[in-house]
């Protein structure tokens, strides 16, 4: 995940490459494109990064800028005509990930095009206008209670990855357009302590009779890179510090949830874990960020589970056989980088060259595995560590006077706090 000034040339599609089967669009479509060839799937993808690991595994390619919220909506109906005019033919359908929140309108003209593995216009609507809560009321899921002494947050409709949450108060406080909080189209929160945990799970379709099947439950921090932004994900472990009963009970809301929005594929609920309690914060329908966790434990990926739920077949139970965690690693200041810059074998997410970075920008993704939580969260904090003090002595002067420092990225200790619950605040709307 990251931005060059500049933006590169879509990958051409060769004679001796072979055609498409499905398209995936999403801000980010590395996870999406690696899950699809583990089914021997050819993926064609649709996104913001054009990384250099998506790229490896995609037979056909555009990049289209991001825009407030999401990906810029008149290129992303450009390149979404231009793929299905060349490769229509061969594909089975596409696939919806993080980016679109911005423009779902245009998930229903996608879906009149070509085939798709995923939630109707109808339930995206739902789950991202700005009276989304409604419906978790109506299903009977607590949502944050107002409390008298503790500050409000305040979320733009229409947006994902935390980027359009910010505290109400704050003046400055703007939308990915530089546009300040029109308060007539947030909503508020109550801003508690607690741990954010996410609950990744597969629908199998039809409203008022649809099955789940839980894929797993992490723990989610923020990355505090921006100030103005002090909300923006900035990683997940593969785990969650809950107990048995409220596991039981976040998979009778999935049910809930799936019954009332008649939900297919892949789905991920957000929460707020305070107090021993669990309390509904959002509705992601469709594959999330934290997917990339638990496709290891898939033989045939999860791309291909998301697809096969969307038929009315759920995947059947893969507990996770590893802990696994990433982090997001984003420039806080202008950094220039060489097209042969080094990043660690840990690194996804990498940029297919160098160029200069704006601040804000996604450098990478981070990652680790291994048997213990503990263990899992210290080789990422040490990767951390090590990859921005490679940093400081591999950005390129090209008039840059502000060094790329470690106390520029979202230090470790954000995500050693995710270990230790009820230490890390991790509230979104």
């Amino acid at each position: 995940m990251k931005m060059p000034v500049k933006p590169r040339a879509n990958t051409p599609h060769s004679a001796h490459k072979p055609a498409p089967d499905v398209l995936i669009v999403a801000a980010s479509a590395r996870a999406l494109a690696q899950s699809a060839t583990k089914s021997g799937l050819h993926p064609a993808i649709i996104d913001a990064f054009g990384d250099r690991d998506a790229r490896a595994c995609a037979v056909a390619a555009s990049r289209v800028p991001l825009a407030a919220g999401g990906l810029d909506r008149a290129s992303l109906q450009r390149a979404f005509r231009r793929t299905i005019s060349r490769f229509g033919a061969t594909l089975s359908g596409w696939v919806a990930g993080p980016g679109l929140e911005n423009c779902i309108d245009l998930v229903a003209d996608f879906a009149a095009q070509a085939p798709f593995f995923g939630n109707d216009a109808r339930v995206f609507e739902r789950c991202a206008s700005s009276v989304a809560p409604a419906f978790a009321a109506d299903c009977g899921l607590p949502l944050v209670p107002d409390c008298a002494g503790y500050p409000y947050l305040s979320k733009m409709p229409a947006s994902a990855g935390g980027t359009c949450i910010g505290y109400a108060a704050m003046p400055a406080f703007a939308g990915n357009d530089g546009a300040a909080h029109d308060d007539r189209r947030c909503r508020r929160q109550t801003y508690l302590p607690g741990v954010g945990v996410s609950h990744l799970f597969a629908a199998s379709g039809e409203e008022g009779g649809a099955a789940t099947t839980t894929i797993g439950f992490s723990t989610q921090w923020h990355s505090r890179h921006d100030r103005q932004r002090p909300f923006t994900y900035g990683g997940a472990i593969n785990r969650a510090p809950l107990d048995a009963p409220a596991r039981a009970q976040a998979e009778a809301w999935a049910k809930r949830l799936a019954k009332a929005l008649g939900l297919r594929g892949l789905n991920n609920a957000d929460y707020l874990y305070c107090a021993g309690r669990l309390y509904f914060l959002e509705l992601n329908p469709r594959p999330s960020a934290t997917m990339a966790l638990y496709d290891a434990d898939y033989p045939q990926g999860l791309l291909a589970a998301h697809v096969q739920a969307c038929r009315g077949r759920l995947p059947g139970p893969h507990p996770a056989a590893a802990i696994r965690a990433q982090a997001v690693v984003y420039a806080q200041r202008t950094l220039a980088l060489a097209d042969d810059f080094e990043w660690p074998e840990a690194a996804c997410d990498v940029p297919a060259g160098g160029g200069v970075f704006d601040a804000g920008t996604p450098l990478c993704s981070l990652t680790a595995e291994g048997g213990a939580p503990g263990a899992v969260l210290s080789e990422l904090q040490q990767t951390l560590r090590y990859f921005t003090d490679y940093l400081n002595n591999s950005e390129q002067s090209i008039g840059i006077k502000d060094k790329y420092i470690p106390e520029n990225v979202s230090l470790p200790s954000q995500i050693t706090d995710a270990a230790r619950p009820g230490m890390m605040q991790t509230n979104e709307v």
